[in-house]
């Protein structure tokens, strides 16, 4: 991995998502870069377009302010300089445009909302991001307070390839110093249980059988529990049909962990 990109919109759980992504950058020695999509402003439709001008020109002007600032405020936590980009743009088209252009390894964004976070999660610009860019995304719930990762846990059902994923996760387990516990989940009519396959300091591989993907999931974090959650987002709308699961919400709503989603 050599970066990071933190889309932001100056929102709260933004700036908990670039102070996240700062303390990772720092951590893995990664670049970070800043990215703001500016609103087109609004106005009459028998406005001059010297008018229009001076609008575009003052919401560029005051967005630069505020990522320069946000920047500073890296720099002074972190030690880290961020590179800042913006334009004008629908945001996730604009997140999705330059993680390309950038050939960044990661996103980091933040996500909330009045529902929780995993009801935020779709519908906004994280799950289009999620749905249509090519970049691993990892979304931080606004409670998220960036800690020492110990246990990173990754769900497997058997379904595809996930190789490139698989050689990802483990990379970053590494820099992280994390143990990584990675579950082979066969979905099944019986009951839950779990097979320990192997059992090292910093590898677990489990075998799960349950009713459902989701369940062995939900019921493997509530045993064994999990600093980071890492999913990927299956053609076959199995993400989709994981996290609109209500025991899965719950669990997901009363937890503070990120979910890396490839």
């Amino acid at each position: 991995m050599k970066s990071i990109l933190v889309p932001i919109d100056f929102s709260e759980n933004a700036m908990s998502a670039v102070n996240y992504a700062g303390a990772l950058a720092k951590l893995l020695q990664l670049d970070l870069h800043l990215l703001h999509a500016i609103h087109n402003p609004v106005a009459d439709i028998n406005s001059s377009i010297i008018l229009l001008e001076i609008l575009m020109e003052n919401a560029k002007s005051c967005a630069n302010q505020k990522l320069e600032a946000t920047a500073e405020t890296i720099q002074e936590q972190f030690g880290i300089t961020p590179q800042i980009h913006m334009d004008f743009g629908l945001a996730a088209d604009y997140i999705i445009k330059e993680s390309e252009s950038l050939d960044v390894d990661l996103i980091v964004m933040g996500t909330s909302g009045a529902s929780g976070f995993v009801d935020s999660l779709f519908g906004s610009v994280t799950s289009s991001v999620i749905k249509r860019g090519k970049k691993p995304v990892m979304a931080i719930p606004d409670e998220a307070k960036y800690e020492k990762v110990k246990v990173i846990t990754m769900a497997n059902d058997h379904q595809e390839s996930m190789a490139f994923e698989m050689s990802f996760i483990h990379d970053l387990a590494q820099k992280m110093e994390s143990r990584l516990d990675i579950i082979f989940i066969k979905s099944e009519n019986t009951t839950y249980h779990q097979e320990m396959i192997l059992n090292d300091a910093k590898l677990r591989q489990v075998s799960i059988w349950a009713p459902s993907v989701f369940e062995g999931i939900t019921t493997y974090l509530e045993r064994e529990g999990a600093d980071l959650l890492v999913l990927k987002h299956h053609d076959r709308n199995f993400f989709e049909d994981l996290i609109h699961k209500s025991t899965t919400k719950e669990i997901l709503r009363k937890s503070s962990i990120p979910l890396l989603i490839f």
